[in-house]
């Protein structure tokens, strides 16, 4: 008969471990593995497939995506609820102890992982992500004159710290968040040049951001993701109207800017909200609006 309990900190219930492993006599586990060999023999006796084990493959590329997208291992454990151990473990092929051919994960595991959005203001604080996304985002606001200075004094951080974010090749995820949220306050926003100070600054941020060549807001598709800006000096794109018209339909096709740039300005006359039109012009929803916002304001 079964008497041992294993501490609380255990993931009583969540996987077979405890009970299996350990013999865990709590009600928890035992409910638990109660629950999943009901479920067995339903599978059995439906001639469906009773391993809970599946291809890792999908989970494998995914979190190369999110590591791309300037998520850390451990912020990507964070986020799915599993230790970092199990994570890398994924990452490398090996499930427990064992290197199979092909690699494996468990299902509940793996919804857990593909569940993860690669949007860095979802990793929980305390966690460090990629700076590529908030040193452009404080370089666009540097070629609208605000100082470094400035935003400092806009948030609850000091100079040396914004700073760092300019030189450094991470930063925490609250730092990010705080960046990003400044940003959108003031991304179509010059400086203010209203007191000899405020000229001062503004004048030595647009004399910097020219000086080291950064890039505008509207350069970047995605902020965060984008490799490269696009290639502003290129030639003007001729514009698919066949692409024009499938994308209005709802149909995935791959989009010019300048055909981008229709899709969007005709959207409305189609019934498509600024969410819904996202999926088919391949560019985020804040970027579908900036995009509105300057078409306005050249118009």
């Amino acid at each position: 008969m079964r008497t041992h309990i294993c501490p609380e900190d255990h993931k009583h219930g969540e996987t077979p471990t405890c009970y299996r492993s350990h013999s865990c006599a709590c009600l928890v586990c035992r409910d638990a593995n109660r629950r999943r060999c009901y479920e067995y023999k339903k599978l059995v006796a439906y001639g469906r497939p009773t391993g809970s084990l599946i291809s890792a493959r999908p989970v494998q590329e995914h979190i190369g995506e999110l590591a791309m997208a300037g998520m850390r291992p451990a912020a990507i454990a964070a986020a799915a609820g599993i230790d970092k151990s199990t994570l890398v473990r994924i990452m490398r092929g090996r499930h427990g102890t064992k290197r199979f051919r092909a690699p494996m994960v468990y299902a509940a595991t793996a919804e857990k992982i593909l569940a993860i959005t690669a949007d860095l203001s979802t990793v929980p604080d305390g966690h460090w992500v990629d700076s590529r996304g908030a040193r452009r985002r404080l370089q666009a606001l540097g070629t609208r004159g605000w100082a470094i200075s400035v935003l400092a004094r806009r948030t609850s951080y000091d100079r040396k710290r914004l700073d760092f974010v300019l030189i450094s090749g991470r930063v925490s995820a609250e730092t990010h968040r705080a960046i990003a949220d400044l940003y959108e306050e003031l991304w179509d926003k010059d400086a203010p040049a209203t007191t000899f100070g405020e000229r001062v600054a503004r004048t030595h941020a647009l004399q910097r951001a020219e000086a080291k060549g950064w890039l505008p807001a509207l350069t970047w598709d995605d902020i965060d993701l984008d490799d490269g800006p696009s290639d502003t000096d290129a030639e003007p794109d001729l514009v698919d109207e066949i692409a024009v018209e499938l994308a209005l339909r709802g149909e995935r096709v791959h989009l010019s800017d300048a055909e981008r740039a229709i899709v969007i300005a005709r959207a409305p006359e189609f019934g498509w909200s600024t969410s819904e039109i996202v999926p088919f012009v391949g560019i985020t929803a804040r970027h579908v609006t900036r995009l509105r916002s300057a078409a306005k304001t050249a118009a």
